[in-house]
Parts: structure tokens; sequence; C-alpha cells
């Protein structure tokens, strides 16, 4: 299979451990998911980078893009991987992409903060409705 030579392990790592936790899984849950023993998927959060086809399956188990899951990897800015708390998840940790970064360092530096929170809030209310049209 194919590695990623040049991918940080402990970045990879990082990335790994935040997703489990946010998803209140064990390491023998998702070890048991990928169909390899807990110590591998172990290595995986700490000094091993796993191979693509492992990296594909936890993207599905996770339910997010490869590119969104891998993003953090090849952006020069490695504090974009950080745990960060989600209104619709109580505390859980979340990856922070770069792209949500930047949103919130401009957020932050803005002095126009109503009408960002009103624009947003208006953006989250029509995806919603989105997604309760598509579940009925």
């Amino acid at each position: 299979m194919r590695k990623f030579s040049a991918i940080d392990p402990e970045a990879m790592g990082n990335i790994l451990k935040i997703y489990r936790v946010s998803n209140r899984m064990t390491q023998q849950r998702v070890a048991d998911y990928l169909g390899i023993a807990r110590s591998t998927y172990a290595k995986y959060e700490t000094m091993r980078t796993p191979e693509l086809d492992v990296v594909m399956k936890l993207s599905v188990l996770y339910n997010t893009s490869l590119d969104d899951f891998l993003n953090p990897l090849f952006n020069e800015d490695t504090s974009a991987v950080a745990a960060a708390s989600s209104p619709d998840s109580g505390n859980e940790a979340q990856v922070v992409t770069s792209a949500e970064k930047k949103l919130l360092e401009y957020y932050r530096g803005s002095v126009r903060k109503a009408e960002i929170l009103k624009a947003a809030e208006q953006i989250f209310n029509a995806d919603i409705e989105i997604i309760n049209d598509i579940q009925d």
C-alpha cells in the first residue's frame, strides 16, 4: 500500500486522536472497524503513519471528506490542527481546518461581528432547512 512518506507521524497521530475522541470511540473500536490489532492502531496515533487505504477508511468512519481529513497535514500552518468546542456536540474535540481558522481570525479582528454572526446564522438556518427536506 502507498504510504505518506512526507507526513509527520506525530501530526497525523494528533488528527487521528482528535477525530476518534470527538466521535467518542475507543482505539479498540476503531481497530475493529479497520480489521487490525488495537496495538497497530495505537501506533498510528503515536509514531507510525497509516497506509492510504486505512486513511480512506477512517475518513468514511468519521463521515468527513478525505480532503478535510488530511488538509491540516499539507498546510504549512500546523497550528490549524487544534481541539475546538462545537456548539452541536458540547465540549467534544474536533479538527479545525485552516479555512475555519482563517474565518475565526477574521471574525476576531472584525468590527462588524454582529453582521457576520447574522449572516452566518442565516446560512446555518438555510442548511438546516435543506437537511430537513432531504431527511423527509
